[in-house]
């Protein structure tokens, strides 16, 4: 499946061409609720995207991985997600579109109410404290570990 996408472009596309590709095909399949395949494209690109230096692409990536999270139900690591990608925006000054804004919402909403109010401004917390470079590695774990 991931390599569908990148057949389209061929060995000779450039990094930002893939980066961009695979953050689109993560997005896509996160709206369409696959969750699996939302995952390994958005790690995907992530990876690629640290090797570019392209914080947009890191931040749409992780924002992706919160969604999976949430579909899987790994609440504790999307509330994580969620609260550093946000943090990193408003570093930024990046404001998400309307479209965005409805969707990530509602799954922030779906973390909310699963983990409860104290709860989830607890792993929010540990979401805005995460320097940059751990929140990459963290959101590359696999949904199954949590952090440490």
């Amino acid at each position: 499946m991931l390599l569908e996408g990148l057949e389209l472009i061929g060995d000779d596309g450039n990094l930002m061409s893939k980066m961009y590709l695979l953050s689109n095909m993560g997005g896509t399949r996160l709206k369409q609720r696959s969750p699996a395949e939302a995952e390994e494209y958005a790690a995907q690109a992530l990876k690629l995207s640290v090797l570019g230096s392209e914080v947009t692409i890191q931040t749409g990536s992780i924002l992706d991985l919160a969604g999976c999270a949430t579909l899987l139900e790994d609440y504790g690591r999307a509330a994580r997600l969620f609260a550093a990608v946000e943090a990193k925006e408003r570093e930024m000054g990046h404001i998400r579109d309307e479209h965005d804004r409805e969707f990530y919402g509602s799954l922030q909403e779906q973390v909310r109410s699963a983990l409860g109010a104290q709860e989830y401004e607890r792993l929010s917390r540990e979401g805005y404290a995460l320097h940059w470079s751990d929140l990459i590695t963290y959101a590359l774990r696999s949904e199954q570990n949590s952090l440490s």
